[in-house]
């Protein structure tokens, strides 16, 4: 019986009617996908937690933000557009305040940095064009080159095929045979 339903997957296969499976034989010693057992522990206590070590020297501080004398500021600024300024870093907690210092500060300064940004980009958008025009330039100049050369060429090679030269045996030849005149036939 097993025999025949592995010559009918066979035949399947070879008929091409969908992709092959594998003949499927009852075991009856299968009892499911296997599972490490589970053995009682008595002494399991839950997760590990790491334990709580009493320390001395710790305190809770309400206000740790409050910074009286700050002297430096680090700032760790990756950018894909390089240009970026910081100056005039201020660090408050009253946001009336750090509001109307943007505005005795940043808003001067921005329009005039945005006008040098502005011109730079100029610039240099224009040194790009007066590049790119030159590279135009230098391109069409040596296919123009190449043009003159291609003309030459085939100039030469259309002079070379129209003349014929003659050669020594040439010469040989026609000196050996004597000139016939030639003779009309007058009717």
């Amino acid at each position: 019986d097993d025999l025949e339903d592995e010559e009918a997957v066979v035949s399947t296969q070879s008929t091409g009617d969908g992709e092959w499976e594998p003949p499927v034989v009852n075991n009856p010693d299968f009892k499911g996908e296997w599972r490490p057992k589970q053995i009682d522990n008595p002494k399991y206590q839950g997760e590990w937690e790491a334990p709580m070590i009493a320390n001395p020297n710790y305190f809770e501080d309400d206000k740790l933000y409050l910074q009286k004398d700050i002297k430096f500021v680090g700032i760790d600024i990756w950018q894909v557009k390089a240009g970026t300024i910081f100056d005039n870093i201020l660090i408050t907690d009253d946001e009336d305040f750090a509001r109307q210092v943007a505005k005795e500060t940043f808003e001067v300064s921005a329009a005039g940095e945005k006008e040098k940004k502005e011109a730079k980009d100029e610039v240099e958008r224009k040194k790009r064009e007066e590049e790119r025009k030159k590279r135009e330039a230098e391109e069409a100049a040596a296919e123009a080159e190449d043009e003159e050369e291609d003309d030459l060429e085939d100039e030469e090679s259309a002079f070379d095929n129209d003349v014929e030269v003659e050669s020594s045996s040439d010469k040989e030849e026609a000196a050996e045979t004597p000139e016939t005149p030639e003779i009309k036939d007058e009717l």
